[in-house]
């Protein structure tokens, strides 16, 4: 029996801050129509002239009228006017009727033609314009204007500011690169659902069995509800770099073992490399004193026959060799890193002493200010921020901005996340239904191909393992790792890795070779059976298309390896306790047949790292959950018969870790297998696929920039506006789409009728092909409203698990 999918009840809204009447509004309305004639006209010369080589090849043009003809097919091989007076000839010269009316067809298209594309032109200028003038009024918008400052101040100031003051009277190059700035900016605010700051709220709501399929009320003003402001974590790692250091904090430092090594003894043993480090005599009640959990140094040297004095610069000794952390700890799991940090200065153990003070006043100012930000109008907010960077330039000397401006980035010193506007959320009806229903086919098929690629991963595992250690069935996990990722034949595994297929992914890309249609249906009655046991956890994000009769289709976005609506994503929660909870026994039933690890990243975003339940394995960074925890020094790689696994000291279980959206080979050697989609391409176009009622993956295009744009279109160009437009009518491409390019890091919008985001895509396009998907669902299919009918694009974020029990005794 397969195994049967269940959704968890709560999700997560994510929505964008504004509405996408703004973006819309920059449509070239009256300069499309004009491109509508321009090409029926083009299209009636070809038409034309096609029949005229038709009537040539038909024998119609007499010997007599020849060399008149000669003439006329060079000049519309031009696709010129011809001269009236060679029509004249041709006439006298009795040249055939029917080539006669249609020669004076082409003559009048072409001339109709120059008429077009001149008023098409002058059409343009007065439009862009307008739009310019349009595209300024928007960014007028005060909470727009501050939505560019949280992305880069550097932006808000050098190239806003200056855009919103001028005339406009010139759009010389510095105007042009602007606006094609702004309107980066403006396509990600309008169009992308992410929770990157307040300008992207989150929501929560439920999935339930009304009869309605979305029912919401909204507060008044229609704004964000709460704003909460972070100082991200990578700049309080700065500051305790800092601290740690310093003489008056160093003896309250924390100190333990790295989690990289273990100890024996009075010995040190490097698993990654397998050496054992005896060091001096007088080291060893230092190191018997050391454990891999924190406590101060001070601490420590409570146990040792040494003074603070002697004890610390031995430790630094150690430290400096990486085979000690000294720290102030503050765990990577904390949302608010600051406040672990501000808790540690003000913890009256400190010593009354003047640098102890001062840190502390800095810390409290750093913490009120981070707690008021969210409240301040733009101009005190840059005025705060200023003064912040400054600071925290002179305390750490590093510079307080990251990633040179780019706008997908974790750039400055204070972000800021919102809860939106939404109350009382619920999905119902014939949503809930395909919910129910249809999603959980296209897992059941991800799934089937999940399995089929963990067992193809396992098996190049083990074979890899073999090759390593022949006589070997156990050896540390870090040793494993350095060795693999280390080895000559690290990129021949790794090739071998990526291009792994399964045949759950080769007979539905046959299935839609097979097919001509625009909409392919994929079969949805095949039971796709897989292992319940083998445990699965993802979270599809669903967008919801309104159609004009009032019902809703459901499209599938990205299914995430892991429990999405978790840690962060409910900060702002009314019973965050309550529903951890609910998911925690949700996970732990999935996982109820085999021991889970946590594999600590050594790196945080601005997102903290996912931990769930079972153990925590630390690599550098430490956690400050109820999770048992060990050093990852202690995992060791099994060899089993089907692959490998991991084990732990005096624990018979072979250990699985948790996907958490890491994605590289060695990873998903020990991991759990993904019930993700894989992607299907079918060359130049691959159609869209529907499973149910879902559509699963989106129509595209793969598109060479040759064949779309092939010239050089200088200033203001109507040309590269119509080159892009005809590409579009030609090729049947949808007049909104998302363009995914190499050098940029995600998918941006583009309209065929937006001359703005075309001019945009072209500078982006610097490399042969891109891919371009339709747009589902369109920003006419928006259901979602914040305020005086605005609409928003947005997305759900909901948990799937299998459920235990279904098909076996789940007490197996």
């Amino acid at each position: 029996m397969t195994p049967k999918w269940e959704h968890f009840p709560e999700f997560i809204l994510r929505s964008t801050g504004f509405p996408v009447e703004w973006i819309q509004q920059l449509r070239f309305e009256k300069t499309v129509q004009t491109f509508h004639q321009r090409y029926d006209i083009e299209r009636a010369i070809e038409q034309g002239i096609t029949q005229l080589k038709e009537l040539e090849r038909a024998d119609s043009i007499s010997n007599a009228v020849l060399p008149f003809w000669k003439k006329a097919r060079k000049t519309m091989s031009k696709r010129k006017p011809i001269h009236l007076e060679l029509i004249t000839s041709l006439e006298t010269g009795g040249l055939d009727s029917n080539a006669l009316d249609e020669l004076k067809r082409y003559q009048i298209n072409v001339e109709r033609l120059e008429m077009v594309c001149e008023e098409s032109n002058q059409v343009f200028k007065e439009e862009l314009c307008l739009k310019q003038r349009q595209l300024q009024n928007i960014f007028k918008n005060v909470r727009l204007q501050e939505a560019v400052f949280q992305q880069s101040p550097s932006m808000y100031k050098n190239a806003l500011l200056p855009y919103l003051q001028n005339s406009l009277e010139k759009r010389n190059a510095e105007v042009k690169r602007i606006e094609r700035q702004l309107i980066s900016y403006l396509q990600r605010f309008c169009t992308k659902n992410e929770t990157t700051s307040y300008f992207g709220p989150i929501q929560y709501g439920k999935l339930t069995n009304i009869d309605e399929d979305v029912t919401y009320t909204i507060s008044v003003s229609g704004q964000e509800r709460e704003r909460r402001t972070f100082f991200p974590y990578w700049a309080v790692s700065s500051l305790v770099n800092v601290l740690k250091v310093k003489e008056v904090f160093r003896p309250y430092c924390s100190v333990k073992l790295s989690y990289l090594l273990n100890k024996e003894g009075s010995t040190l043993y490097f698993p990654h490399s397998g050496k054992r480090i005896t060091l001096q005599e007088r080291y060893h009640p230092l190191i018997e004193g050391l454990s891999h959990d924190f406590q101060t140094i001070l601490e420590l040297t409570d146990h040792l026959p040494w003074t603070y004095e002697e004890t610390e610069p031995m430790l630094s000794r150690l430290e400096s060799k990486k085979w000690v952390d000294i720290e102030i700890p503050i765990s990577i799991t904390e949302p608010d890193a600051l406040r672990s940090l501000r808790e540690w200065l003000n913890n009256p153990v400190l010593p009354t002493h003047p640098e102890v003070t001062l840190w502390r006043q800095r810390i409290n100012w750093l913490w009120d200010l981070k707690n008021s930000y969210a409240s301040f109008p733009l101009e005190e907010k840059m005025n705060a921020l200023t003064q912040l960077e400054q600071s925290f330039t002179e305390w750490t000397g590093e510079n307080p901005r990251r990633s040179g401006g780019a706008i997908y980035a974790d750039r400055t010193l204070l972000y800021e996340e919102s809860h939106g506007p939404l109350d009382e959320l619920q999905i119902g009806g014939t949503i809930e239904a395909v919910i129910r229903e249809s999603v959980p086919k296209w897992l059941n098929l991800c799934a089937k191909h999940g399995q089929e690629k963990y067992e193809k991963q396992q098996k190049l595992a083990k074979e890899i393992f073999t090759a390593l250690y022949p006589s070997a069935k156990e050896v540390p996990y870090l040793k494993f790792i350095k060795d693999v990722t280390q080895h000559p034949e690290a990129q021949i595994w790794e090739n071998r890795w990526q291009n792994i297929q399964t045949d759950t992914e080769q007979h539905v890309q046959s299935f839609v070779q097979k097919s001509n249609d625009f909409v392919v249906e994929l079969p949805n009655d095949s039971p796709y059976e897989f292992d319940s046991d083998l445990c699965w956890i993802n979270s599809p994000d669903l967008m919801l298309a309104k159609k004009n009769d009032g019902t809703y289709q459901v499209i599938l976005g990205e299914i995430h390896d892991t429990v999405m609506i978790w840690g962060w994503a409910l900060q702002f929660h009314s019973d965050e306790e309550n529903l951890t909870s609910q998911l925690e026994n949700k996970i732990k039933s999935s996982t109820m047949h085999q021991p889970m690890l946590n594999l600590l990243s050594n790196k945080r975003f601005k997102i903290v790292p996912f931990e769930y339940p079972g153990i925590t394995a630390q690599m550098s960074s430490i956690s400050n959950s109820p999770n048992q925890k060990i050093p990852l020094a202690q995992a060791k790689v099994q060899c089993l018969d089907n692959g490998v696994a991991i084990s732990l000291p005096e624990d018979d279980g072979m250990y699985r870790i948790y996907n958490g959206e890491l994605h590289t080979m060695v990873h998903s050697f020990f991991a759990l297998p993904k019930a993700v989609p894989f992607v299907i391409n079918t060359g130049s176009f691959t159609p869209r696929l529907m499973m149910g009622e879902v559509v699963v993956q989106r129509a595209k295009w793969q598109i060479k920039k040759e064949n779309f744009w092939d010239g050089v279109y200088k200033g203001s160009s109507s040309e590269l506006f119509y080159a892009a437009f005809k590409f579009h009518l030609v090729n049947g491409l949808p007049k909104e789409a998302f363009v995914k390019t190499a050098n940029q890091p995600k998918p941006f919008y583009i309209d065929f009728e937006n001359y703005f985001l075309l001019e945009m895509w072209n500078a982006f396009w610097t490399d042969e092909e891109c891919t371009l998907s339709e747009m589902l669902p369109g920003l006419n299919e928006t259901w979602l409203t914040k305020g005086h009918e605005q609409h928003h694009t947005a997305e759900l974020r909901i948990s799937c698990f299998v459920e235990r029990g279904n098909g076996h005794d789940s007490s197996d």
